[in-house]
């Protein structure tokens, strides 16, 4: 078993547990045979292992790392072996590629949204615009409307109108004439008023 010097220690306080990643913890299980709940979280994984008596440093391949401390010194700390995913060929590039063509995207899109905003204000002054005319129109209109002279339509109906004004009319032309009495001899004389009316 590898032991770690107190100087070490000091390096990096965190114990042997603290250092395994939630992938070495599930690792370490498997291999130890011990079942668990596949989304497992990494403290509840450390629980397990120490329940179990289980020591990391024996479990999985440790590896010494070299870090420099505040003073500038080199010093020794002991890691999990971890090797790096296998990438292939250009693969650094590609992603490069790929995270410029996502970012332009984005600008695009970003640019489209502001074009698209910007033209639906132009169409919603234009629109106030129109709103603002129309409206204008519509008070001139009114105001048109108010200064018309309220035209009375009188009932040419000699016959139906009331007897009062019938009477009264009967009057403007020397007759006298009450309801006992009938309409036509009067009515005969003001159509022949009107017609002089007309064609004088």
């Amino acid at each position: 078993m590898t032991r770690i010097s107190l100087a070490n220690m000091q390096i990096d306080p965190r114990s042997n547990y603290d250092k395994l990643s939630r992938s070495d913890v599930r690792k370490i299980l498997s291999a130890k045979g011990i079942q668990f709940d596949p989304g497992i979280k990494k403290v509840d994984g450390i629980k397990i292992l120490q329940a179990n008596g289980i020591d990391p440093m024996e479990a999985i391949e440790w590896e010494q790392v070299q870090i420099q401390d505040a003073n500038g010194n080199v010093k020794i700390k002991m890691e999990p072996k971890r090797t790096p995913p296998k990438r292939p060929e250009g693969y650094d590039e590609k992603a490069l590629a790929k995270v410029e063509q996502l970012s332009a995207e984005a600008i695009k899109k970003e640019n489209d949204q502001k074009e698209k905003v910007k033209s639906l204000e132009t169409e919603v002054g234009d629109l106030k615009e129109l709103l603002a005319e129309l409206l204008a129109e519509r008070e001139e209109l009114n105001l048109k409307e108010a200064k018309v002279t309220e035209v009375t339509v009188m009932d040419t109906d000699l016959r139906k109108i009331h007897w009062k004004k019938f009477q009264k009319m009967a009057k403007e032309i020397g007759e006298t004439w009450t309801t006992k009495e009938p309409r036509e001899p009067i009515i005969a004389k003001l159509e022949a008023r009107e017609n002089v009316e007309k064609t004088s």
